[in-house]
C-alpha cells in the first residue's frame, strides 16, 4: 500500500491518519509514505502526477496491483467504500470503479492491473467534466466502469465554503466523519 501525501513536511501525521481507523500505533510494515513532490503541485493538471503514482504504485509491488486513488477531501468516504471499489475493480466484470461527487468530479477511482497509465489523459480537471472525462478515457482505453453507490449529489467533497455548509446541513445522516462533524459544531454551531 502506498500513501502519497503533501505537503512533504506532514509524514508523520499521514502516518498517524493511516494508522488510527486500524487502532494501531503506527502503520502496518505494509504502507509505503510517499511526499508528492512540490513540483508536482504548481498545475492544476493533475494527469503527469497520477499516470507517475499509478506506474509508482505498480513497480513498487511484484503482484498485480489494483490502486485506489483516494479524494482526502471527502469526509464521507469510509473504508467499506474502498474495499468496494477495490474489490469491484479487481472483479472479473469491470476494470474500474468510480465515486463521482456532486460538483462533477470524483473521490474515490478504483483500477485493476489491465489499466495503463494512460487512463489519466485528456481529463478536465477541477471542472464539472472531470469524472465524465476520467470514465471516458478509461472507456477509451477498454476499461470498464462500475459507478459508486448514491445518485449525483449524494457525495460531496469539500472544496469550496457552499461544500462545507453542505456538509453541516447533512449532519444527522454523517456518521461516518465524527470528528469532522464535531468541529463543524464547534465552529458553526446552529447557524
Amino acid at each position: 500500500k502506498i500513501a502519497y501525501f503533501s505537503p512533504s513536511t506532514h509524514e508523520t501525521e499521514m502516518r498517524a491518519l493511516v494508522a488510527s481507523p486500524l487502532s494501531l500505533p503506527t502503520p502496518p510494515p505494509c504502507w509505503i509514505f510517499l511526499p508528492i513532490p512540490a513540483s508536482s503541485q504548481q498545475s492544476s493538471n493533475l494527469t503527469p502526477l497520477l499516470k507517475n503514482g499509478l506506474t509508482h504504485a505498480r513497480t513498487s509491488t511484484s503482484t498485480s496491483t489494483t490502486v485506489a486513488f483516494i479524494g482526502m477531501d471527502c469526509p464521507i468516504l469510509t473504508p467499506s467504500d474502498i474495499t468496494t471499489a477495490l474489490d469491484t475493480a479487481s472483479s472479473s466484470s469491470s476494470s474500474a470503479y468510480c465515486q463521482p461527487v456532486a460538483d462533477g468530479g470524483y473521490c474515490l477511482l478504483a483500477l485493476n492491473s489491465a489499466l495503463p497509465p494512460e487512463v489519466f489523459d485528456d481529463v478536465r480537471w477541477s471542472t464539472s467534466d472531470t469524472a465524465a472525462d476520467q470514465i471516458a478515457s478509461i472507456e477509451r482505453c477498454d476499461g470498464t466502469v462500475v459507478l459508486g453507490a448514491g445518485g449525483v449529489g449524494e457525495w460531496i467533497d469539500i472544496d469550496e465554503y457552499e461544500d462545507v455548509c453542505a456538509l453541516w446541513e447533512r449532519r444527522p445522516r454523517c456518521s461516518s466523519c465524527p470528528n469532522t462533524m464535531a468541529f463543524l459544531e464547534e465552529h458553526f454551531g446552529e447557524r
